[in-house]
């Protein structure tokens, strides 16, 4: 019986403990490793075995991990220095767990993530579910899970420089977040709340943003000088991407958008960044305020920009449907802007299609505004029909 006490395992340099979890389920309770330089304890290795502390797990030097078998701490690991290592001989099948994780000591204090998945499911440490910023956090190309439960107001803050690879979010609680990379996909879960900590903070997913539950703080979005970045945004179902007032940006693949999610661009810029990304997805409500291309893109959709759509050089928005673009709002014009590059600007490029443009409202005119691309419709059988619009170029129409 554990009696609510304290193992400590101190092995002297160079010497490895094995330990084992008992058969008839009496974990230890509290557990402190400080061992001597080079030193290791490390689970029995069996692959079937749990290493497992009831409550909390302090590692203050020397090395602690359970190489091949499944960690699971019912309360808070703190790292003073030394290591915790999920990643040596891990197996895919591995789950480890955690109430919480915090990192100190700079680079002698570290967290080797396991390259399969590590999972946090508090209660918090304080106000931190996740707090590696004052130590040094491995992620090995594994995700992250943070089943945030109910808790409401968790932080998760990684350095700056600390990259997660995979990062889920499931539960019901609001997570706040201090600015961070995800270095592949971050999936945000059904009925979760996340946060940025102010609104400062920004985010870059490299592969996939996916959204089930609600992305950012209502009625404070990101300042205009925010920017987060995304290969992909998919905005679910019952999803929510309460936009940046800076620049949403989509670095290598589609802004998509469908039927039952909540897009809310907060007077900021979606810039699509991707050749031969998408503006699309179910949605036949996708409203933008500014909208711009940095490459060819194309729009597949029906779609609504109040200020601005933008390609400028040589860059170009392709059109591939039967599809109405709107401009503006009831009270003011929208613009659309292409660049100096003959036969790029505004491209229609599948035969017998008919393309809308028109006003949200007439009394305000949508402006079109051409430094040489122009619109080019390279297909037979195309219809491009303009109305209420002011365009102050030559506008070629055959």
């Amino acid at each position: 019986f554990h009696s609510s006490g304290t193992v400590r395992f101190e092995p002297g340099a160079s010497v490895t403990q094995k330990v084992r979890w008992s058969t008839d389920g009496k974990a230890i309770y509290n557990a402190v490793v400080s061992g001597g330089t080079s030193s290791v304890v490390k689970g029995f290795m069996s692959g079937a075995d749990y290493l497992t502390f009831s409550n909390d797990l302090t590692v203050d030097a020397g090395t602690i991990g359970p190489y091949g078998d499944k960690l699971r701490v019912t309360g808070n690991v703190v790292i003073n220095e030394g290591t915790l290592d999920l990643n040596t001989t891990d197996t895919a099948d591995n789950i480890h767990s955690m109430g919480s994780l915090i990192v100190y000591g700079g680079a002698s204090g570290i967290f080797q993530a396991s390259p399969n998945q590590t999972k946090i499911t508090g209660p918090a440490n304080g106000d931190y579910l996740w707090r590696t910023n004052g130590g040094t956090f491995h992620h090995n190309d594994g995700e992250v899970y943070f089943n945030t439960g109910s808790y409401n107001g968790v932080d998760i803050y990684p350095a700056s420089t600390q990259y997660f690879y995979n990062l889920t979010l499931s539960g019901s609680g609001t997570t706040e977040m201090y600015s961070s990379i995800i270095a592949n996909n971050y999936t945000l879960g059904t009925d979760v709340i996340f946060r940025p900590i102010t609104t400062t903070q920004s985010f870059t997913v490299s592969g996939t943003a996916t959204m089930n539950g609600f992305f950012g703080k209502d009625g404070y979005p990101q300042t205009n000088v925010t920017d987060n970045n995304f290969g992909t945004l998919n905005i679910n179902s019952g999803g929510t991407y309460y936009a940046t007032s800076g620049a949403t940006n989509i670095t290598s693949g589609d802004f998509v958008h469908k039927t039952g999610g909540t897009f809310t661009h907060n007077n900021g810029k979606v810039v699509m960044a991707a050749a031969s990304g998408d503006v699309g997805g179910s949605s036949t409500s996708t409203v933008f305020y500014d909208l711009e291309s940095t490459s060819y893109v194309d729009v597949v959709k029906s779609i609504t920009v109040e200020n601005r759509m933008k390609a400028t050089g040589s860059n170009s928005w392709r059109f591939t449907n039967n599809q109405t673009i709107t401009m503006g709002t009831a009270t003011s014009s929208g613009t659309i802007e292409v660049g100096t590059a003959s036969g790029k600007g505004m491209r229609f490029t599948n035969s017998n299609k008919t393309y809308k443009f028109e006003a949200a409202n007439e009394a305000h005119p949508w402006i079109g505004i051409s430094s040489g691309a122009s619109w080019n419709n390279g297909e037979p059988g195309n219809t491009i029909e303009l109305t209420g619009c002011d365009m102050q170029f030559d506008f070629n129409t055959k």
